[in-house]
């Protein structure tokens, strides 16, 4: 991270206001938008004077004239621009000599004509062109690369500007900041998982004037969260019971025609029919060991440690020139983005099967056994290393005559040239 405090000395010095809010935390009044100078073009006998209100886009063009034909009857007036090419603004009275405007098309070049006739083929036109400027106002989060041809850009309580893969640029004739910022990348961009945060390459305001308390910060993107570990390995399954055994009971003599034992009774059963008079001959069965409980499966294996998180993006360059910084307050900051988080460790393996019960015998003399539990799941991994931060880049502060340190070593390319 890299504060500059030398931004701190022109606040003193040159701004009149007081940096105290810069340390405090509390919010300064809404800035007093200060009002530029009037804008004056001369035509052929009339005058255009543009004045700006304090709110946005609030912008007046008072027309004059005197000493024109004074026996004229009336005085007709126009303006025509690219959006409205005539729009009647007035037939005004011959004593007339001056015209107040409030609805000339913002961003563009208008021409006022007045002509001491409606008769466009006899009267005689007095003309005059004069540009009307572009305001932006921003009242939340703006993410754009480039801000240019905007004549005053109002930055509302809160509002947030951040560049575009790192790059913002920013040249108007004024600002006007109610505790505002202005950022290469927002404080939360962050890359993807596994990979290193974007750097912040430039971040240039350049301005005539200003107003209000603004926070200039270059950042890096913060790194890319670290993958997670890999699955633990599963547990080995338990092994199956031991199978049942049985023991000899005696022999069985019946007729099948006559009531005695069920053959379900005779299990294993080594059965003849006598030639004779055919009466069954059996051996029978009886359970000697009951069948044993399949052992339980082994626990599943840990899992792998999460992998290291990405370093943050390093911050670009910082550049800020106000010709007449009285009444602005700049508070500069260029860090690099943050580390990534660490990568969560991988989940446990799974616990292995239970084993199968041993085998029960054909005839159900032996009582069943029961199959093992499944083992238990393995734990989870540790997680992996968090990210390194990225570097801070350069500050350099142009407040009127005023010029850091820092503005020597920046590269003397675009956009930093001038």
């Amino acid at each position: 991270m890299k504060v500059f405090i030398f931004a701190l000395l022109p606040c003193l010095l040159l701004l009149n206001a007081g940096c105290g809010a810069l340390g405090k935390g509390a919010d300064p009044a809404p800035p007093a938008t200060p009002a530029g100078p009037p804008i004056r073009e001369e035509g052929t006998s009339l005058r255009a004077t543009l004045k700006e209100g304090a709110t946005p886009q609030s912008y007046t063009v008072t027309l004059s004239w005197a000493g024109q034909a004074d026996a004229a009857e009336a005085w007709t007036l126009y303006r025509d621009s690219v959006s409205k090419p005539r729009t009647l603004l007035g037939n005004l009275e011959k004593e007339k000599r001056e015209f107040v405007d409030t609805a000339a098309p913002a961003g563009e070049r208008v021409t006022y004509t007045l002509s001491d006739s409606p008769n466009v083929d006899t009267a005689k036109s007095y003309r005059v062109e004069i540009a009307i400027p572009r305001d932006l106002e921003v009242t939340g989060n703006l993410a754009i690369k480039k801000i240019t041809g905007i004549h005053r850009l109002f930055l509302r309580k809160g509002a947030r500007v951040a560049g575009q893969d790192g790059q913002l640029e920013i040249d108007v004739d004024q600002i006007i900041s109610e505790v505002a910022t202005v950022a290469t990348h927002p404080e939360e961009d962050t890359a993807p998982p596994g990979q290193i945060g974007r750097t912040g390459e430039y971040l240039v305001i350049r301005a005539k004037r200003g107003a209000g308390l603004l926070y200039v910060v270059a950042r890096g993107q913060r790194g890319g969260p670290g993958l997670p570990g890999a699955p633990g390995t599963e547990g080995k399954a338990g092994i199956q019971g031991t199978p049942f055994q049985l023991k000899k009971a005696g022999d069985l003599f019946f007729n099948p025609l006559a009531l005695g034992p069920k053959m379900s009774d005779v299990v294993k059963a080594e059965a003849l029919i006598h030639p004779a008079n055919d009466v069954f001959w059996a051996k029978t069965y009886a359970c000697d060991t009951n069948p044993g409980d399949g052992t339980p499966g082994l626990g599943g294996g840990k899992g792998t440690k999460g992998l290291p998180a990405s370093i943050g993006g390093n911050a670009g360059h910082l550049l800020v020139r106000i010709e007449n910084p009285a009444g602005i307050q700049i508070a500069p900051l260029s860090v690099g983005g943050g580390g990534g988080v660490s990568g969560p460790g991988g989940p446990g393996g799974k616990g292995g099967a239970g084993g199968a019960p041993g085998e029960r015998d054909p005839g159900n003399l032996c009582e069943a056994a029961k199959p093992g539990q499944a083992g238990p799941p393995g734990p989870v991994g540790d997680p992996g290393e968090p990210g390194l931060a990225g570097a801070g880049g350069l500050i350099c502060l142009k407040l009127g005559p005023s010029v850091s340190p820092d503005c020597d070593k920046l590269p003397q390319v675009p956009p930093f040239s001038n």
